[in-house]
């Protein structure tokens, strides 16, 4: 009986040691965590199909935000105390309706110390209207996106930046594309041509998701905040850009100036307008560092260009040319059906690499509930009435000494079923080299089943 005593307390230390491992405190949240991305994916839906969003728990998603460990107020004075960084962090995820004054505040600063931040300008206003939000200032804007433009001259998302900004500055003056003419009215914004021209034409397409994303973990890791379900969540729920304009260039290229110089007569100047369109689909599908969206955006652009391209190339006696076209268009398709084809595995791997730590969470709780109980009832039976032992007496007894046992092992199984999902998340936290799959990690890094994606 001693013997057993001592076993079932050695192994219920065991058990409750494993709270010791970060990696195992994580592993238990989980269930929660699938539970607040379940609530985020609700949303996006009702958002898209415009119905009322369901009931919310918001101190569910409190959790797996920055608000776990800083408030938005708390965040603001490390940042007037803090370095470059943390004032660019600062900018990046303060609230911007409370705080739009604030965060152009430390985004200027921390680009004056530091100019190699000066890519926070994109972040800051590729999303929002700028014009319309607190202390909108058209001048300040513009400056600001000059400073972009000279800070990074080779990359064509500055001026994407200053495209989506003219037509915000027009607001409802501009033209819709549900007209039939849009395409033709698109001719009229000389401005606005003039700076996709220069997006189209640039040799980078760079939109900082890699440099975000450094920055993001290197502040996260020197706060402590580097928690991995708080940096899955803060980049699931990273504002989307809109990206539908940079493919209307493309088909204002190879629907309406292209097709005009064929008409005229002036083929090779038709051949550049659809190789520009086919290279910055190439350059875009080729160079995004982040989400699966951009590329198959650069691949609609290569769609329509593609099919102006061969014609005219053949037309002009390039048949050589206009087949090299062909075969990169059709490999390019079936890339992309593989790439599909294998994220829907990974997907389905991942759900039931899911559900099984979740499960292993949930059996751990269970077994912990369970030896509690027993311990409560015989102690408060001990202590109430011990005169009487009964069959749950003797039974409880049995389960006392033998539940920490199944309490140990399941705590050993969830931890070994989450131990590659924390190496993932320590590897790319610590990612020094080019990250190319931001959406990978988002993946990869936590066991949470059918997550929304970007892309």
């Amino acid at each position: 009986m001693r013997r057993t005593r001592f076993i079932t307390w050695f192994f219920l230390a065991l058990s409750l040691g494993f709270f010791l491992l970060r990696d195992f405190r994580v592993a238990l949240e989980m269930p929660l965590l699938n539970w607040a991305a379940a609530q985020f994916r609700a949303d996006q839906e009702a958002e898209f199909l415009n119905k009322p969003p369901p009931q919310k728990f918001p101190w569910v998603e409190r959790r797996f935000t920055l608000e776990r460990y800083v408030s938005p107020e708390e965040l603001r004075r490390r940042a007037e105390a803090g370095d470059a960084r943390l004032k660019a962090f600062a900018a990046l995820h303060l609230p911007r309706e409370e705080m739009g004054q604030d965060i152009l505040r430390f985004a200027d600063q921390a680009i004056a110390a530091d100019p190699e931040l000066t890519w926070v300008i994109f972040s800051l206003y590729s999303v929002d209207d700028p014009f319309a939000g607190p202390g909108a200032s058209a001048g300040q804007v513009w400056a600001r996106v000059e400073r972009l433009e000279a800070f990074d001259p080779d990359n064509a998302v500055p001026h994407l930046l200053r495209a989506r900004l003219l037509r915000a500055a027009r607001g409802d003056d501009w033209p819709s594309p549900r007209d039939d003419d849009y395409v033709d009215a698109l001719a009229a914004q000389a401005e606005w041509r003039q700076a996709m021209q220069a997006a189209y034409a640039s040799p980078r397409y760079d939109p900082y998701d890699l440099r975000r994303f450094q920055l993001e973990t290197a502040v996260f890791r020197q706060q402590g905040w580097d928690h991995p379900a708080v940096v899955w969540f803060t980049k699931l729920r990273e504002p989307f850009r809109p990206l539908l304009f940079i493919r209307e260039y493309g088909n204002f290229l190879t629907q309406k100036l292209g097709p005009e110089a064929e008409a005229a007569g002036r083929l090779d100047e038709a051949l550049e307008h659809y190789w520009q369109a086919w290279l910055f689909g190439e350059r875009m599908r080729g160079q995004a560092q982040a989400w699966m969206i951009e590329a198959l955006v650069g691949e609609a652009i290569q769609g329509g260009a593609v099919e102006r391209l061969v014609p005219a190339l053949r037309q002009a006696g390039r048949r050589q040319g206009a087949a090299a076209v062909e075969l990169a268009w059709t490999q390019l398709q079936e890339n992309r059906r593989r790439r599909a084809h294998e994220i829907s595995l990974a997907q389905t791997r991942s759900n039931w690499s899911a559900l099984w730590v979740n499960v292993s969470a949930g059996c751990w709780a269970l077994f912990l509930l369970f030896t509690l109980a027993c311990n409560f009832y015989l102690y408060g039976k001990r202590w109430l009435r011990p005169q009487k032992q009964g069959r749950l007496y003797r039974t409880m007894m049995v389960a006392q000494n033998y539940a920490p046992v199944f309490l140990f092992v399941s705590g050993l199984v969830l931890y070994v079923s989450f131990l590659p999902y924390a190496q993932t998340f320590a590897h790319y936290m610590t990612l020094e080299e080019p990250l190319l799959d931001l959406e990978g990690l988002i993946r990869s890094a936590l066991p949470v089943w059918d997550a929304p994606w970007f892309g």
